[in-house]
């Protein structure tokens, strides 16, 4: 499996700590203690996991398995020919998004929190320009169902 790319301060490490002690008022390890918290929080951000969010480590875990991970992926599932419009986020950040609304409003149907998904405009799962709210939200319906049967989750 490849090394997956990270964009922006997540794909550069950071510089040497003789270098930082003279630019820096903080002790190296302050320093670097302070970086990594940072970075933390933007591959939460990456993953489209809130850095509050009930079991976000757990989230972020699965992700990051998924992503480099062999044992969690197929082999055949690259070789599969994808038609269409090319999809907008990962099918995981679409599971996370569902199942985090669900511990939230329990009472909502998985229906009903995929369309709130389809319908929340300035999010990766709003609804692409000239289809319906509710099409969407059967796509992205599949797509938890899909990743959730991936995992073995009980119904």
């Amino acid at each position: 499996m490849a090394k997956k790319k990270y964009p922006g301060a997540l794909g550069k490490p950071l510089p040497q700590p003789s270098i930082l002690q003279e630019f820096t008022g903080q002790s190296v390890d302050q320093y670097i203690l302070g970086k990594q918290q940072e970075a933390l929080n933007e591959l939460f951000r990456h993953y489209g996991i809130a850095p509050d969010q009930l079991l976000r480590f757990e989230l972020l875990a699965m992700a990051l398995a998924f992503d480099h991970v062999p044992a969690f992926t197929t082999a055949w599932h690259d070789q599969i020919k994808q038609r269409g419009r090319p999809r907008t986020g990962s099918d995981f950040a679409v599971y996370a998004a569902v199942e985090t609304r669900h511990l939230e409003r329990p009472e909502l149907s998985i229906s009903a929190i995929c369309l709130g998904l389809a319908q929340k405009r300035g999010t990766e799962f709003y609804r692409p320009t000239g289809t319906s709210p509710e099409k969407h939200a059967k796509a992205l319906e599949r797509r938890y169902y899909r990743h959730r049967e991936r995992l073995g989750t009980p119904a």
